[in-house]
């Protein structure tokens, strides 16, 4: 795919390697012939959690390509390009990432003269005092090596000119860290490059960096071509297709974007800013592996559930880590995360060898839930700042509503392994009906038992353990009152909602957070609200992937209003749950233990159509299906071991009725039928093999 946008300091691209080597590049150059115009700190090459490159400047002739200079900017996800109109002539600017190789290479089609500048340092480090870095430079060979003692740039070529260093004031802001306001950097520039290509080398050693430069060098050709075949096949064995040209562009980038974040055992909370280079947090991660499973991606699940689930890791009240970079274990729904995807990963794949590897630590997980936080009730205590709400304004401290849904969900599932647990989930069930409060669930039971009934989205985490009324109740309430571009963690009606984002005072008390996204999305397809799924959940995503912040990024908040606030563009569960809930309208239900696949599509009247490529452990399925006043079309095309039972379901628009139903081309009586909520449903099971069902409908 190809996108293209106007030149814009707030857009930006995510170029990311699956190597923990990334580059933020803004859509607008921001070097002048002065210096630079407030580039954002967090922009430039990054080795995970270490800055090395902020940005460069070229010349072609007398001009600098400078802001005013350029026409647009474009990029297929390989490569980006700038255009410019200098000297009288079109210059075109190409930057290169390759995969798992931590290299730069900057091409343009006219002699440039260059200047990369650098700014060395830890994430976190020197935020706000403009520290003098101690920089290493010299010689070496056929390049110049740079380095603060920590990270090592080679640059390949010939040297020239004096050193630069010049002092930039950064806009960020960073309320996040309570840093708000300007703050400056001194970048260095070595020395001046000439020719028609930049290419440098990152390490964590000399050798390290001379190495990859010099293999960009050699095979940046096979690089590039390696890096569209990788996308090429993302896109073709994970295709998502509607018809809606919007949500078909946005699912493909976002895909991209999502997949390239994770390396090895390693799920970062986002790609880009604050959170980037990471190993991730244990919340963060065990919500955004819903979508690599509901991809199919197991052998990545499996890498990171590996790395979680540890016994080394694990404390004696079950939890592990909160996050890697603290190594603190103050997350009451962490851990309850990470199992929940550990039993949705057995039943995806069917790989009993690994969970009976994990068996101590599961055992450990709710043998200590038991003894250090469950009470009588059945209900599981947090403390003060342990859910994700996890800020002094929102301690929640006692029984949040969706970590009783989570315990009550992982009891439940994890039954069959434990039966013991089925007297957990029967008496938290029964308990549970302290949370229904007027049509929605109230937000926590503090620790007196007082039942606060504060409107909040935690609830949406229970929809899986509602039904009927009090689920469409809970998801219309969610929908009038929450329901934004992400959903808000405050109504506009509480006295408390900020519509602003200021801090840690507005971060759960009023932000839309995407990442809830996908669960109300889901809600709302299993009451048959396809339409309201579409237009509330999934579409304001779309848009915003696409014409907002990060290209085919999901920021991890929005302001109470919906306008953009600073954040992270890339937020990892925030892509995830646009995956997510996009793989939600196919109705997929699937076990690989028990060799069934079950597709109900629930296609919304935005898009013509439904083409998806599903993968099912070892079983992978082609689905088409389309709508019309005189039919339903469900095609399924399985490839793999035939040994699946595969079910299709196809339910009729309200009040419609069954005329004829047809299987490959023949009229069928093999099929069951059944009446749910004014709805009529056609169930047709059978045998893993090429299917066509057609359901024509009565007129009236």
């Amino acid at each position: 795919m190809e996108f293209s946008c106007a030149p814009a300091t707030d857009r930006d691209l995510l170029l990311n390697n699956n190597y923990n080597a990334w580059l933020l590049l803004p859509a607008q150059q921001l070097a002048t012939g002065a210096g630079f115009q407030n580039p954002s700190s967090w922009q430039g090459f990054w080795l995970g959690t270490q800055k090395i490159l902020d940005s460069w400047r070229a010349e072609i002739g007398k001009a600098v390509l400078s802001p005013e200079k350029q026409t647009s900017f474009w990029t297929d996800f390989v490569t980006a390009k700038r255009t410019y109109s200098a000297e009288g002539k079109e210059i075109t600017e190409e930057i290169f990432v390759p995969n798992e190789l931590p290299a730069l290479m900057v091409e343009w089609n006219e002699e440039a003269v260059v200047r990369p500048f650098f700014d060395m340092r830890e994430r976190y480090s020197d935020l706000g005092g403009g520290k003098k870095v101690g920089y290493k430079v010299e010689g070496a060979g056929n390049g110049l090596l740079v380095s603060d003692g920590a990270v090592w740039a080679f640059v390949l070529g010939e040297p020239s000119g004096k050193e630069e260093r010049v002092r930039v004031e950064h806009e960020d802001g960073l309320v996040a860290f309570r840093l708000v306001g300007k703050r400056g950097r001194e970048l260095l520039s070595p020395a001046a490059f000439k020719g028609n290509r930049l290419i440098i080398g990152f390490g964590r050693s000399a050798d390290e960096a001379r190495k990859a430069a010099e293999q960009l060098h050699k095979s940046h050709g096979d690089l590039k071509e390696e890096r569209r075949k990788t996308l090429d096949y993302l896109w073709n064995e994970y295709v998502l297709e509607t018809g809606n040209e919007q949500f078909d562009q946005a699912y493909r980038a976002v895909l991209a974007q999502l997949t390239s974040v994770q390396h090895g055992s390693a799920l970062p909370a986002s790609g880009d800013r604050w959170f980037a280079g990471d190993l991730g947090w244990s919340r963060d991660t065990g919500i955004s592996l819903g979508a690599f499973l509901e991809l199919g991606f197991n052998d990545a699940a499996r890498k990171i559930l590996d790395f979680w689930l540890s016994e080394g890791m694990q404390r004696e009240d079950g939890r592990v880590p909160n996050n890697m970079h603290t190594m603190g274990y103050n997350s009451s729904d962490g851990t309850p995360w990470l199992i929940r995807r550990l039993h949705q990963y057995y039943e995806g794949s069917g790989d009993l060898d690994f969970i009976k590897t994990k068996e101590p630590v599961i055992v450990k997980f709710f043998n200590g839930l038991a003894k250090h936080y469950m009470n009588e009730d059945g209900f599981v205590r947090s403390g003060p700042g342990e859910s994700w709400m996890d800020t002094e304004f929102t301690p929640r401290e006692g029984f949040p509503v969706e970590v009783q849904a989570l315990n009550i969900i992982n009891c439940w599932r994890w039954s069959s392994f434990f039966p013991e647990l089925n007297e957990v989930t029967k008496k938290a069930v029964i308990n549970f009906e302290i949370f229904s409060v007027d049509k929605y669930l109230a937000d926590f039971v503090d620790q007196t038992g007082n039942v606060i009934d504060r409107l909040t989205p935690n609830q949406l985490v229970a929809i899986d353990i509602l039904s009927g009324e009090p689920k469409k109740q809970a998801l219309a309430t969610v929908r009038a009152k929450l329901a934004g571009k992400g959903i808000r963690t405050l109504s506009p009606d509480d006295k408390d909602y900020r519509p602003k984002h200021v801090g840690a005072a507005s971060y759960h008390q009023g932000c839309q957070w995407p990442w809830l996204n996908h669960l109300a999305a889901i809600g709302e397809l299993e009451v048959e609200n396809q339409d309201e799924a579409w237009w509330s959940y999934v579409q304001p995503l779309a848009e915003h992937a696409l014409n907002e912040a990060g290209i085919g990024g999901i920021s991890e908040i929005f302001n109470g209003d919906g306008s953009l606030t600073e954040c992270p563009h890339y937020q990892t569960w925030s892509m995830a749950s646009f995956i997510t809930a996009a793989h939600a309208f196919l109705g997929c239900r699937w076990s690989a233990v028990k060799r069934t696949v079950t597709i109900e599509p629930r296609k919304p009247a935005d898009w013509p159509y439904i083409k998806a490529r599903k993968h099912f452990g070892d079983l992978t399925v082609d689905i088409n299906y389309e709508e019309s006043d005189s039919e339903l079309k469900l095609e399924l095309e399985p490839a793999g071991w035939s040994s699946w039972v595969l079910e299709g379901i196809l339910t009729l628009p309200k009040k419609a009725k069954v005329a004829k139903v047809m299987e490959n081309g023949a009229e069928s009586f093999d099929y069951f039928q059944e009446e749910e909520e004014g709805r009529t449903k056609i169930k047709l099971k059978g045998l893993c093999e090429k299917r066509e069902i057609v359901v024509a409908l009565k007129k009236d």
